[in-house]
């Protein structure tokens, strides 16, 4: 079922500078749109759906693509985190890799007075299949230009701000992280959140840190290294058509991690370059134990170093579109 979007969220497309610019909506009817209802539907991909509050400001000019599974309570700060941005000009997409109930009551929760447009993006649990959901939140997207992030990762106020000012056709924007402690995570209030207490929990190591990969990643840019600069789906950003080019995620990486890797390598050969925004504290990774799930697939060293690497990904957007 396609549904008329709200007008506070019409998209914006760039102009040949690469700055974001008004334009018509396009019919949405060809991105995938389907309302979900109260219970969730365990026998297929689901999308449920909110409308921003009347705090929304401006019309939305990015979607911010969150992945997660059954973190709930990190997730509650994360979007805590994204309520406080310094614009709000955006729409968030939970990309959701078939959490239970209470993920789903978590965003529920948030969409009931969230100043931005909250949509959840649910698909049964499969094992490990982050590059799929991710996919999939895409395709329900509703803009241009596509921030991506985990659930698990708290934004700094000024996150989707800083990748808004760096978004130029034809490139991608990297940024870096924050590592908090299980200690520092636990101690977390809503209240403390809000007040953007975690953000002073950067360190001179941290940012010491942050500037050498920084310095890095300038050097690499410049020299046009292959498979370089250090890239991680908690922080980076990139023009839908570009994203589209690549043909997206590669499904083919499930069980395992790399995707991400490996989507900086395909758009490496099509021709899109990075900028780095490592310099910057982006995001507050809070602890949690790791994922054994993505350990599963033995082979995926063998398939990130193959030979044959093209562009596109193999089983990507348009596969998955094709199956909805």
């Amino acid at each position: 079922m396609s549904r008329k979007p709200p007008d506070s969220c019409d998209e914006r497309v760039p102009d040949p500078s690469g700055v974001l610019v008004d334009r018509q909506r396009v019919d949405p009817a060809s991105r995938p749109d389907s309302v979900g209802g109260s219970e969730l539907d365990l026998s297929g991909p689901c999308v449920v759906p909110a409308d921003p509050s009347p705090r929304t400001a401006g019309p939305c000019r990015t979607s911010v693509i969150l992945s997660t599974y059954n973190q709930p309570v990190l997730l509650d700060r994360t979007l805590r985190g994204y309520a406080r941005q310094s614009r709000l000009d955006f729409e968030i997409i939970i990309a959701d890799d078939g959490s239970s109930m209470e993920t789903r009551e978590c965003i529920e929760m948030h969409q009931a007075d969230f100043p931005v447009r909250l949509v959840h993006v649910w698909q049964p649990d499969d094992g490990f299949h982050k590059a799929r959901a991710v996919n999939r939140g895409v395709l329900n997207a509703r803009t241009d230009y596509l921030i991506f992030s985990d659930g698990d990762c708290i934004p700094s106020r000024d996150f989707v701000r800083e990748h808004l000012d760096s978004a130029r056709r034809g490139r991608y924007v990297v940024g870096g992280f924050v590592r908090l402690s299980r200690q520092t995570t636990a101690a977390l209030s809503p209240q403390a959140i809000d007040r953007g207490d975690f953000e002073r929990f950067v360190t001179w190591v941290d940012r010491a840190k942050l500037a050498f990969v920084h310095a890095k990643s300038l050097a690499y840019i410049a020299t046009g290294k292959r498979r370089k600069p250090k890239f991680y789906g908690l922080n980076f950003s990139v023009f839908r058509a570009d994203f589209e080019r690549v043909n997206g995620f590669d499904d083919t990486y499930h069980n395992c991690g790399k995707e991400d890797s490996d989507l900086r390598n395909r758009m490496q050969l099509a021709g899109i370059r990075a900028t780095s925004l490592w310099h910057r504290p982006g995001v507050f990774h809070q602890y949690h134990p790791g994922h054994t799930t993505r350990l599963g697939w033995s082979g995926v060293a063998r398939y990130y170093n193959r030979s044959d690497l093209c562009p596109e990904a193999p089983c990507g957007l348009r596969e998955l579109q094709e199956k909805e």
